[in-house]
This record gives structure tokens, sequence and C-alpha cells, in this order.
């Protein structure tokens, strides 16, 4: 799974082994210059999923970046608009990746290592079979500085059930910082179409405990109906989504977690 600020830099790295073309600057200009038509309707499906024209349009972006600012502009503001998100102006560098990794614990040496009182998630599926727990540190971007810092740990929940299927429950400290959370995460299918990767759209469920939050996404290890039973019985308040790019974009800080 993707977070905003993952699949910004898997865009970034994809980006940069991209050659660019030539660049037909006088049509550019040209078309620029004349009245634009009203736009049609993208077929049925062409934004599914929405970051694959963000993908499209992040290329065109980097193909013109000096020559067509007018166009560069026009097509940023298209982009940000898909994703509801501005992404990170600095990628995270190599040293703060390679330390975001998961360790094994206990529950008792997880609440050692986190900085927050961690309530177990509980009204789980009836079929678990087999868990476990984890934790790892975290990257955090502050947009004021443009700086990534190591941030603090999170603790990784992670089930095992009938039919081979497994999902993870992240538990965090709650930090207002990040402002409200997104409504969506991103599953890289490992597959390419048009040269665009395609990634398949989860729901993303963020409450409340104290001091906790805790997230889920849905998806084939668990359903929204099941995440909805575990928050209940959790008695979890919910925490409203990001519902426009402003609102995703409120926070001071970004926050990258290690893949699972």
């Amino acid at each position: 799974m993707y977070d905003d600020v993952r699949i910004g830099s898997a865009l970034a790295t994809m980006i940069e082994g991209i050659t660019p073309p030539p660049v037909p600057l006088l049509a550019i200009l040209q078309k620029v210059s004349r009245p634009q038509a009203a736009a049609q309707a993208p077929p049925a499906g062409w934004l599914r999923p929405a970051v694959a024209a963000a993908a499209i349009a992040t290329a065109i972006i980097v193909s013109v970046p000096l020559i067509a600012p007018g166009v560069v502009v026009t097509v940023e503001a298209r982009l940000a608009q898909i994703l509801q998100w501005t992404p990170p102006s600095v990628p995270p560098p190599d040293w703060l990746t390679s330390r975001l990794h998961a360790q094994a614990a206990t529950l008792a040496s997880a609440q050692a290592r986190v900085s927050f009182r961690i309530v177990p998630p509980a009204g789980l599926p009836s079929d678990i079979r087999s868990s476990s727990v984890a934790t790892s540190l975290t990257g955090i971007y502050n947009k004021m500085t443009r700086t990534w810092e190591l941030g603090s740990q999170v603790v990784f929940f992670t089930y095992e059930r009938s039919g081979n299927r497994s999902f993870t429950l992240l538990a965090d400290r709650f930090d207002p910082r990040t402002g409200p959370p997104p409504r969506y995460m991103y599953e890289d299918t490992g597959r390419v179409r048009n040269g665009v990767p395609v990634l398949v759209r989860h729901e993303k469920f963020t409450w409340r405990n104290g001091d906790q939050i805790m997230s889920a996404i849905d998806g084939s290890g668990i359903t929204a109906d099941e995440i909805r039973a575990v928050q209940s019985t959790m008695h979890g308040v919910p925490i409203p989504v990001a519902e426009t790019r402003n609102a995703r974009d409120s926070g001071t800080i970004d926050k990258l977690y290690p893949g699972r």
C-alpha cells in the first residue's frame, strides 16, 4: 500500500528515468494562445485510478519545465486537483528510508517503544489464525523548512486469517500537525498500462482512542464493514477525512511509513 508521500516518491523515481522527447515549442505556444474548445468528457474508467492520470500529467511537467512555464503551471494545478494533495517538494533521502523498517515486538515491548498508550484492536474477524506485533520509526517532512527527519515509533498489528488472507492495523500517536487524513490509499498492482503504473484505490478508515490514532485499509484482507466493527468495538472516535485539496494540505507536516 502507498500513502500520498510514498506515491510522490515512487513517481519521482519513475520520472527520473524518463528521457523527455523534443518539445514542439511553437505548436504549444500557438495552441495556448488560441481560445480553447470545451473539453470532452474522458472515456469511462479513464481516471481509474486517478493517480494514473496524475502520472501522465507529471511526465508533461518534466518535459517542459523551463520552456513553457504557463503550460507547466496549468498542468501542475490539474495534477494537484486530481490528487487533492500537494506532494513534498523534496523526496525522502536514502539515509532516512533505510531506517524505516519493522522490528518484531510484543505488546509490552511495543508499549515501551512508543510515546502513546496503546489500545489494542478489538472486535476482530472470527477467523483470525495468527497475529504479530511490530514497531518502526517514521519519516517526517516539515513543509515549513522543506526538510526530512526521523519521527517517533508506530505499531503494526498484523493478522493472518482463513483463505490465505492477511491485513494490518497501524497505531500511531495523534498529531494535529498532519492535518486531516486522506480518504484513500493506493495499491501497486505491478502492472503497467500505456506506460503508466496501474494502482487500485482502497478506502482508509481512521479513528482515535485517547492519544492513539489507528488506521485500517479495506481490501482483500479485511472489508470496510469488518473495519467498522473493529472501530465500534474499540469505541474509537472517527476522524473526519480531508474532502478537498486545501484540507489535505492544511497540515504542516507529512508522515512517511514503511511498507508492510
